[in-house]
């Protein structure tokens, strides 16, 4: 008996995604009162801070340690401020997302719990709000539940969330430490260190485990961490405050699951005065980002063997700078099979895949690898785009007639 694999079907798609990175600006509070405002002047991945008077915050006498969050759900930031007197002080954005005014508002302070406070916020509920962490002179953390909504807050003392009594100023930052989607800890405090607290509860339960590996070098006094990407690696950094006014930088040279905390001097920012409290955040609205008209290429039924008809997308760049558009694919499988992927020539169970950006007829570039960045167009100006098309052969053979699917993702640079 014969068999004509040339008539042989199958069916597959692929999903296209796209990532966008911010340019973060730094907000650094001061034990003055004061907080000054650096524009980042270089790239997202490669940070230059310079001087923005335009958008200081006020004066408020002691200890400015603020953080930020789109408070009012209105599309800009706003900042929560912790101060000496032990209240965090509301100020909304009456400006707009690229140009901030700061103008106070009342109705989002926080209660009194001491002295010398400094809030971070996070969703600890699971609940579509933004609720907080406050530390306090004390060494304690305490919790706040949002019990207001995602565009007017109601802070409201959650005791069940706060943190052990570290020995003083405790400093808290929110971030999803190792990457298992609930928020971890990292606090900083009087000595100079910032200490990692693992949440060994729930996304909406959170529970605080102290995890050593997650320590941050001893900045002398009065650490104040602050975390963001800012070398657009896809892993959060740090800038930590220290009691002397010196802002200091560290890149995460372990992986976005198992951090690892090495000091980056190009990211430092000089003495400023005394108690420094950075906060990042994109205050220009500018950054990478890419949009695509097609998210969705579904190959459907298709015979073995054949180069099947291109399928194709325009990426353009949405974003404020010039951008480099990379592209990379995932191994297409259909439960626990999969196909390999071949340069040269397609086979049994192996695909080969291919991309142009001149026509649906090429010429054709061959995609190497699986889970490997290849460079679709260079200097992309703003509001630039660039038509993309791809196309696969299908393999000689099979093991599966089920639905292959695989993710393509162009993230810019």
């Amino acid at each position: 008996m014969k068999t004509c694999l040339f008539v042989t079907i199958l069916f597959f798609s692929l999903s296209f995604t796209h990532h966008a990175f911010a340019d973060y600006d730094v907000i650094i509070g001061l034990a003055d009162g004061t907080g000054l405002a650096y524009d980042n002047t270089g790239t997202p991945s490669s940070p230059v801070w310079t001087a923005k008077p335009a958008w200081n915050l006020p004066d408020i006498g002691t200890d400015n340690v603020p953080c930020f969050f789109d408070l009012d759900n209105d599309g800009d930031y706003d900042v929560l401020i912790g101060t000496s007197t032990g209240v965090c002080l509301g100020y909304e954005n009456t400006g707009t997302s690229s140009s901030p005014v700061w103008t106070a508002k009342s109705a989002w302070n926080v209660p009194d719990i001491g002295a010398s406070v400094g809030p971070t916020f996070a969703d600890l509920d699971n609940d579509g709000d933004f609720d907080l962490m406050v530390g306090a002179l004390d060494g304690i953390s305490y919790g706040f539940r949002n019990t207001g909504t995602i565009s007017s807050p109601t802070w409201t003392a959650e005791v069940t969330w706060n943190t052990p009594d570290l020995g003083g100023a405790a400093k808290p930052f929110l971030a999803d430490l190792d990457n298992d989607g609930d928020k971890d800890m990292l606090i900083g405090i009087s000595t100079g260190v910032a200490l990692g607290y693992e949440n060994t509860g729930t996304t909406s339960s959170p529970v605080w485990t102290a995890k050593t590996v997650w320590n941050m070098p001893d900045v002398g006094s009065d650490a104040r961490p602050y975390g963001a990407d800012l070398d657009n690696d896809g892993d959060m950094d740090l800038l930590i405050g220290e009691g002397l006014g010196n802002t200091n930088g560290y890149e995460n040279t372990g992986t976005v699951s198992s951090p690892i905390w090495t000091a980056k001097v190009a990211w430092d920012i000089g003495d400023l005065g005394t108690g420094s409290a950075p906060a990042l955040v994109n205050l220009d609205n500018d950054g990478l980002s890419v949009a695509v008209s097609n998210s969705v290429f579904a190959f459907g039924t298709q015979l073995l063997n054949t180069f099947l008809a291109a399928q194709s997308s325009v990426l353009t760049n949405d974003g404020s700078l010039t951008e480099t558009l990379v592209g990379k694919i995932s191994t297409f499988t259909a439960g626990a099979n999969t196909w390999t992927l071949s340069p040269p020539t397609n086979g049994p169970d192996q695909i080969r895949a291919q991309w142009s950006t001149t026509s649906a007829s090429g010429p054709w570039n061959d995609i190497s690898a699986y889970d490997t960045d290849f460079t679709i167009a260079t200097n992309v100006a703003v509001n630039g785009s660039v038509n993309f098309w791809l196309r696969i052969q299908t393999p000689t053979s099979t093991s599966s007639y089920n639905q292959y699917s695989s993710t393509l993702t162009v993230t810019a640079q």
